[in-house]
């Protein structure tokens, strides 16, 4: 707010406050009460039309000081932003004339709401004529109401003219004439009767009239309403409603040899030992420090004793700073009815609490005691933040707390020896005794519980909840690691442990964790009740993602397996579940670890996608079912594949289909491998032996499916043990075929080929000649046989992802193996 104009029109004194309405007609009607009321004119740029709360103060300075007199007051904000108001119309007391008694400058500020006031205005001299208003009046009361001497003096003669009329009159007395008051008397002095009818002046002088005048004893110069020059004492109850002086006849100069002036309280208590009076003495003395009248340095000193002036008591400096006399102490409990107000408080000769101007509180022993060291602390507990330097807002509670903190900031600790040794650390965290203990530089650490964090030094962002729970003595600069649980240890970044460990027995002591189970059987155990609904589930989500379906290498989540304590490789699994991301899909990849060596690679064994199985090295299957699976593909296999069991399929599809057997000669050293037959159409073979009759025919029995089964039959005979010729009289028919030989009782060896006609050969007939499809194109089953690389084999056209990895694997195999032969070496 702006001052748009300022005038003060006119003071007026009131004995009653009305509306500024009322008051304005009581001032046009010719009222002898004047209302103590300023009419201010002010504006409130940006405000116009509002209904504000100002609040108005009167000052005796520009521009510090307490206020001598304030209201605030409901103003409507003009439409031009200007407002007009009575000052004193929104109190009780209306504006008291004593603001201007004093004859000196005012200042007017005006705050709007709760904002900062503005700059202070000076006043005119208008306000100061509410002083005229009592000028004709002491105390209030009229000249009116006050004797002149001459009326005094004729007062007192009618009086004693009166008192004579009534005396009772007897016969023959003579009616006596009232005596004239003799004497004589100096103005300005109040009259004394110093006989019967004679008046002299009092000690009592008058200076002025009215609610100016001021009144001496021993002096004719009064300075002030009532001047003492001289002892004065008082036998009853004093009362100042303003200031009691005590000046001395003249200046106190080493020369002049005058004492300081001096207030003496005298009194006398009864002593119940000797049943005598005990006097007493307090007195007030200014003394100036080495009388030195140059350049005076004055306090005020209490001194007390049953005699003259005694040892100084309690001393005030210019500055009104208190200090007792050395030695000085409270005899008794201090009375909570009072207060106390001190910056600072020493027990038994050391700082016991402290209150410094930067919002610093120290309480038992604690802290510097500086009052430059940092801001907002608070300390409660011998050696509590005592090294504090420059920081801010800490917090400590109990012994040593914080002991060694100098510059760090926003630390709480709550406990003996929490955050001790802290030096520089900012926004820690410490509950329980000897929580952080060791933290130094370490910040945004939080610590709940007994030795919690004890070995964080420099760690940052850690939390521990447990007594003793946290990093080891070893793992002092930890990062963003939490321990939860007693003796809950954690000794790696990034990390969360639930539960009690053991250190060098890793497993010894842990927890079980439940989830939705209060009564947890195993180290994690998940409970959902979800009858007739899939639950509970685990979710590992890895929202990386790749740029491209077959990108690699792929995002991946994975299950780990860690059955035995690596040496070399603490962070490698035994074996390995882990997902891949495959467009939109997942390939799921089982994988175990090398047998051999601790740091042999992980292998993958078996992958399962949206295209089937695949399964690597070897695939072990018992039970009367196999593998049940639905096509396109239903099993890739690399390598050797045992069935023990049958093998049921509707087609095979190999470079060669062989069978193999132990050696029917040697068993137990040697193998049987025959090749299977090959041919352009789906083919059955039939074959036998016959014998010609006497007629030289032989007729051969087939069973009844075999011409459902077949057609486009192929003969084949040829006779055994002697020359003969052969041939087919009749073809097969009726279930049967005859043999015909040029000669009796020959053995004929016969076969026959034919073609499958059954349902499914119907519904499936062979394709000779096929196109391979446009992703297998450039591919072979076989690369190596057409001087082509191992990237050309048909696998890599199919799963281009699972053959990088085992390219991958291979060539960890290989680095392992020479690890291991080096090692020998």
């Amino acid at each position: 707010m702006h001052w748009k104009s300022m005038s003060l029109a006119a003071v007026w004194l009131m004995m009653s406050l009305g509306t500024p309405a009322q008051t304005v007609a009581a001032i046009d009607s010719g009222s002898a009460v004047v209302p103590t009321l300023v009419r201010f004119t002010g504006a409130a740029p940006g405000h116009a039309g509002e209904r504000l709360s100002l609040e108005f103060s009167i000052y005796a300075a520009p521009d510090s000081g307490s206020a001598l007199w304030s209201e605030r007051q409901g103003v409507q904000i003009g439409g031009d932003g200007g407002y007009t108001v009575l000052l004193g119309a929104g109190s009780s007391i209306a504006l008291p004339t004593s603001v201007f008694a004093a004859g000196e400058a005012r200042w007017l500020g005006v705050r709007i709401g709760s904002g900062d006031e503005l700059p202070r205005v000076l006043l005119s001299s208008v306000p100061y004529a509410m002083k005229a208003a009592d000028a004709d009046t002491l105390a209030g009361l009229k000249a009116s109401d006050f004797l002149t001497q001459d009326e005094f003096a004729a007062r007192l003669k009618q009086a004693a003219a009166d008192q004579v009329k009534a005396r009772p009159q007897t016969a023959g007395t003579e009616t006596t004439t009232p005596a004239t008051p003799t004497g004589g008397g100096t103005a300005g002095y109040l009259p004394l009767w110093s006989g019967a009818e004679t008046l002299a002046n009092s000690g009592l002088f008058q200076k002025g009239s009215g609610v100016n005048a001021e009144f001496g004893i021993g002096t004719t110069s009064p300075a002030v309403t009532l001047d003492v020059n001289g002892p004065f004492t008082s036998r009853g109850v004093l009362r100042a409603w303003n200031t009691v002086a005590v000046e001395s006849n003249a200046v106190a100069t080493a020369a002049a040899g005058v004492s300081s002036p001096m207030l003496e309280l005298v009194g006398s208590a009864f002593n119940s030992g000797t049943a005598t009076a005990a006097p007493q003495r307090f007195a007030w003395q200014v003394a100036a420090t080495g009388n030195n009248t140059a350049a005076p340095s004055a306090s005020l000193n209490l001194l007390y004793g049953t005699g003259g002036p005694a040892p100084t008591g309690l001393s005030i400096s210019p500055k009104g700073i208190l200090t007792f006399a050395p030695g000085q102490t409270f005899p008794g409990a201090v009375s909570t009815a009072g207060s106390v107000n001190a910056s600072s408080y020493d027990l038994n000769g050391s700082l016991f609490a402290y209150g410094g101007g930067n919002g610093n509180a120290f309480l038992g022993y604690a802290g510097s005691g500086t009052p430059a060291s940092g801001g907002s602390n608070t300390a409660v507990g011998t050696s509590s933040l005592t090294a504090l330097t420059s920081g801010f807002s800490n917090s400590a509670l109990g012994f040593a707390a914080l002991h060694n903190n100098s510059s760090g900031g926003s630390n709480t600790a709550m406990g003996a020896l929490a955050l001790e040794f802290n030096s520089t650390g900012n926004y820690n965290n410490a509950f329980g005794g000897a929580a952080l203990n060791s933290n130094n530089g370490g910040s945004w650490n939080n610590a709940f519980g007994g030795g919690a964090l004890r070995w964080n030094i420099n760690g940052t962002q850690n939390t521990a909840i447990g007594d003793n729970s946290g990093p080891d003595s070893a793992s002092t600069g930890l990062i963003n690691s939490t321990a939860i649980g007693a003796n809950a240890t954690v000794s790696r970044s990034y990390s969360l442990v639930l539960g009690q460990t053991t250190a060098g027995s890793p497993g010894a002591s842990h927890v079980n964790v439940g989830i939705g189970t209060a009564t947890p059987a195993t180290a994690m155990e998940i409970s959902v009740n979800a009858p007739n609904a899939l639950g509970p589930i685990l979710t590992l989500t890895n929202p990386g993602g790749t740029t491209s379906p077959y990108g690699y290498p792929a995002s991946e989540a994975s299950v780990d397996f860690k059955t035995y304590l690596h040496s070399s490789t603490a962070n490698s699994p035994t074996s390995r579940i882990v997902a891949i991301d495959q467009d939109y899909g997942n390939e799921l990849s089982f994988l175990v670890k090398q047998a051999g060596a601790d740091n042999n690679p992980l292998l993958e064994e078996m992958v399962i996608t949206d295209q089937g199985v695949d399964v690597d090295n070897y695939l072990y299957l018992v039970g009367p079912f196999g593998i049940y699976a639905t096509p396109p593909t239903v099993a890739d296999f690399e390598g050797s594949v045992t069935i023990s069991g049958d093998l049921w399929v509707d087609s095979i599809h190999a470079s060669v289909k062989d069978f193999l057997i132990d050696h029917p000669s040697d068993p137990a050293n040697k193998y049987l491998a025959h090749a299977s037959v090959e041919s352009s159409e789906m083919m059955n073979i039939y074959s036998g032996n016959a014998v010609t009759d006497e007629l030289g025919l032989a007729t051969v029995k087939l069973p009844d499916w075999f011409q459902a089964e077949n057609t486009d039959f192929r003969y084949q005979l040829t006779t055994i043990g002697r020359d003969a010729h052969a041939w087919v009289a009749k073809e097969v028919g009726g279930g049967q075929f005859q043999i015909a030989t040029n000669a009796t009782f020959v053995k004929v060896s016969w076969q026959i080929t034919a073609v499958r006609q059954d349902a499914y050969a119907k519904a499936h007939p062979l394709v000779v000649e096929q196109e391979k499809p446009a992703n297998e194109r450039g591919f072979y089953i076989h690369p190596e046989l057409h001087g082509q690389p191992q990237e050309k084999q048909l696998q890599w056209a199919r799963q281009p992802d699972r053959m990088r990895r085992g390219m991958k694997q291979q060539q960890a195999m290989a680095a392992a193996a020479a690890r291991r032969t080096a090692s020998t070496q």
